[in-house]
């Protein structure tokens, strides 16, 4: 009976210290600057599908193109995006 009132101890006081230390779990950092760049595209001249993306986002600030052939085939249209964190630039489309 003493060896398990040993282990039983033993098993709290290593579950109290992980918890303690966060064992298993990464600190999680809500204020990292986020920044990513990325492109896409199709082209395909059997089904008429001609369509591209691209974005790049640094921090607060956020630039977003488009481009797809419309259903006429002969028209494209080109949409530019801006987003920008700053209360007295907000979004433009």
């Amino acid at each position: 009976m003493a060896a398990l009132k040993v282990v039983v101890l033993l098993v709290v006081l290593v579950a109290a210290v992980s918890a303690q230390e966060g064992y298993g779990h990464g600190h999680d950092d809500y204020h990292a600057h986020p920044q990513y760049k990325f492109e896409y595209g199709v082209h395909d001249s059997h089904t008429k599908d001609i369509k591209q993306q691209s974005e790049h986002r640094d921090g607060g600030h956020t630039d977003s193109e488009y481009q797809v052939l419309e259903a006429d085939g002969k028209n494209t249209r080109h949409v530019k995006i801006t987003v920008d964190s700053q209360p007295i630039h907000g979004h433009h489309g």
